[in-house]
């Protein structure tokens, strides 16, 4: 069953609708699809034959057997699947990679320069126990005419030219990454920071589809686009430090990466972190990523007598090397913020 458009989006920020929504294109008129079962494990297996570590294009030339420089190079011509897609054309081959990805069969890996990596999902189709229907793209003669996204078709008229602008600079930011525009941001992401306006980290780390690590890439350079129309109008809004911190922190930053963002030190970064635990804006978990193990013999040695917690220069000696006095800091907030409820 090929998913409505809704199921599609969401399924892409890890969240699940069982049924279809009903409204979209693809429920309302249906879709034609066809049993790409055997052609996706083929997929499927020269990424993960060729390590994981190639773009759709090489992929691309393994299944249609291209004996190219860079083929012979990585000795792939050697390969079970090489040539075994001279049944598709490379346009084909190239929609299907796109749909395993929007299926979350595959995904992207950024920081690999855009190879194609398997998801655990896609195990029991490579095992054969189950099968797989997409959507069947219309032909180029059609699709000229439906070429736009949904997501564009509804930016108003005089919304366009910062519409343009940020699908100007997610192109660079694909062309300099190697990967499709959509892995960026999608436009539906696009759309919504068009239509919020955010203003600081804090606010773009709301919109649905930009992600901590996402956030760190591309946030500023989307923000500054976004607010370079009302830079000549108004003075920039001084932003509430502690709330950017917050918002950064709730949204799976580190601390390192936090102090990246915010152009100041870590050790200002963990005493800001401090202060919100200890007025229950944040959680530890939050806050900080220490092991369990380590966390616990931390959280033990303040606990370890009666009374009053002891300071962390008291603490500090026994985790000399081992554990930066700023991190005891947060955890202290954390237990004398328990001990006040």
């Amino acid at each position: 069953e090929t998913r409505s458009r809704r199921q599609a989006l969401l399924a892409y920020f890890d969240e699940d609708l069982p049924q279809p929504c009903g409204h979209c294109d693809n429920c309302i008129d249906g879709v034609e699809t066809w049993d790409a079962t055997e052609p996706a494990r083929q997929a499927l297996s020269a990424i993960y034959r060729s390590g994981q570590r190639y773009g759709v294009g090489h992929l691309v030339d393994i299944l249609l057997g291209r004996d190219n420089e860079k083929i012979r190079a990585a000795g792939h011509q050697h390969l079970a699947v090489f040539g075994v897609g001279k049944g598709f054309s490379e346009i084909e081959w190239r929609t299907l990679f796109r749909q395993l990805v929007a299926r979350g069969l595959a995904d992207v890996d950024l920081e690999g320069f855009g190879g194609l990596r398997l998801d655990e999902s896609c195990r029991p189709l490579l095992r054969g126990e189950v099968s797989l229907q997409l959507r069947r793209e219309p032909k180029p003669a059609q699709a000229a005419k439906t070429s736009s996204s949904a997501a564009s078709q509804l930016v108003r008229g005089h919304e366009r030219e910062m519409w343009e602008a940020l699908r100007s600079l997610r192109r660079k930011l694909a062309e300099e990454h190697s990967v499709p525009p959509y892995v960026i941001f999608p436009d539906a992401t696009l759309l919504e920071m068009l239509r919020s306006q955010p203003s600081s980290l804090s606010d773009m780390a709301e919109v649905s589809g930009v992600g901590a690590r996402k956030l760190e890439r591309y946030g500023q350079a989307f923000l500054e686009v976004l607010n370079g129309a009302a830079a000549d109008d108004a003075p920039a809004p001084v932003a509430d430090l502690r709330h950017e911190l917050v918002s950064l922190a709730r949204a799976g930053m580190t601390p390192a990466q936090i102090a990246g963002q915010l152009n100041c030190s870590e050790k200002n970064v963990y005493s800001l972190l401090a202060e919100a635990i200890a007025e229950q804006q944040l959680t530890l978990e939050q806050a900080l990523d220490l092991p369990e193990e380590l966390l616990g013999e931390i959280q033990e040695s303040f606990l370890d007598g009666e009374g009053e917690l002891p300071t962390v220069s008291e603490i500090a000696p026994l985790f000399a090397g081992r554990v930066d006095e700023a991190v005891l800091y947060c955890v202290r907030a954390a237990l004398q913020a328990e001990f006040e409820l």
